[in-house]
């Protein structure tokens, strides 16, 4: 979503109100107790899940991160408020302390509670649609028989405001783990296990950017930054172009060398987080597979045609790998045991609203 220069200016200094005021919180409290802790948390969980938290009163946070699908959709993009199509597909919030960023395109927002102020405060399009209304949504909670005390049991007395709210949800969104799958546990079938070796094989090169405990990071890159990549999904003009409204970190960094770089997802729970890509332009996984195994992608639609395979600035990993077909299974197998079915039933990330 672009922002007006006064807008990234308002949520900047908001961002900046909010961290002074849980830095104010951490210091003065020192490390929460681990029942204080649980209670921020629990606050959250509830904010996270209550439609309240949103203009119209008709959508909460978990419309977009449903706790079925891994905390993603299942849409190619998500909704904003007014059914406005919005420009990325739903990321999933697990394992979220192990990324270095939180939007496909921003590497800037190196913290939740900076990017919560997005879906929750930007109108181009509304997401949850609180700019102007903050005063109204608190008195929502404020008048509820329930926030009361959970609000005073995360913060103590006199804490409803905008600063906290955002916090608990932060709080609840970090506390989602998901690390229960055959991999963790260590029961790969043997297909899974030979896909395992390909992965981190000099052939393939999936761990040059999908490495560390979440499949997500590049461990030879710091800072943020260093989880983008281009892997030449498009090329529209020939010369490397994405589609003009969707052109990756180029958009926040005005550098012709980030044209088409996206955050690097996840490879857990893939089972669960169709379609794929920030655009969510693959619908499968087999899809996916053989694009890398092209070296990226020839786009033969009526939009944004063109041959990302030959996009000068995709990654120099992006090579075709010429997989067998066994090969091509076993490496799906591989990334299949990085499932984790609790994760979709676990009742520490439920909605607490239903019964």
């Amino acid at each position: 979503m672009k922002l007006s220069k006064c807008h990234k200016i308002v949520l900047l200094l908001f961002a900046a109100t909010v961290l002074m005021a849980l830095n104010a919180f951490r210091s003065k409290n020192g490390q929460l107790a681990p029942g204080q802790e649980q209670a921020v948390i629990e606050l959250g969980r509830h904010l996270f899940y209550d439609n309240r938290i949103s203009a119209t009163g008709g959508k909460s946070c978990a419309t977009c991160h449903d706790q079925r699908f891994a905390f993603t959709d299942g849409y190619r993009r998500s909704l904003g408020l007014y059914a406005d199509v919005l420009k990325h597909n739903s990321p999933p919030l697990f394992n979220l302390p192990y990324y270095r960023s939180y939007t496909w395109d921003n590497a800037s927002l190196e913290t939740l509670e900076q990017q919560l102020l997005l879906p929750l405060f930007s109108n181009n399009p509304p997401e949850m649609g609180l700019a102007g209304i903050e005063p109204q949504i608190i008195t929502r909670m404020q008048t509820d028989t329930l926030y009361p005390v959970l609000f005073q049991n995360a913060f103590g007395q006199n804490s409803f405001n905008m600063q906290n709210l955002i916090t608990a949800l932060a709080a609840f969104c970090n506390s989602i783990e998901s690390f229960n799958s055959p991999f963790d546990k260590d029961q790969l079938t043997e297909s899974a296990e030979r896909g395992r070796l390909l992965f981190i094989s000099d052939r393939l090169r999936c761990f040059n950017c999908h490495a560390g405990p979440n499949f997500n990071q590049n461990p030879d890159k710091e800072g943020a930054t260093g989880n983008f990549a281009n892997v030449g999904l498009y090329n529209t003009d020939t010369l490397g172009a994405y589609p003009a409204h969707d052109q990756g970190l180029i958009a926040h960094t005005n550098s012709s060398t980030d044209m088409g770089k996206f955050r690097t997802p996840t490879l857990r729970n893939l089972a669960f987080t169709a379609p794929y890509f920030h655009d969510g332009s693959a619908q499968s996984l087999k899809e996916v597979i053989e694009i890398y195994n092209r070296g990226g992608r020839h786009w033969t639609g009526t939009l944004f045609s063109g041959d990302g395979r030959k996009n000068p600035k995709k990654n120099p990993d992006i090579q075709p790998l010429n997989l067998t077909l066994e090969e091509k299974t076993d490496l799906i197998n591989f990334l299949m045991s990085l499932n984790d079915s609790s994760l979709l039933i676990n009742p520490q990330y439920a909605n607490p609203f239903q019964f």
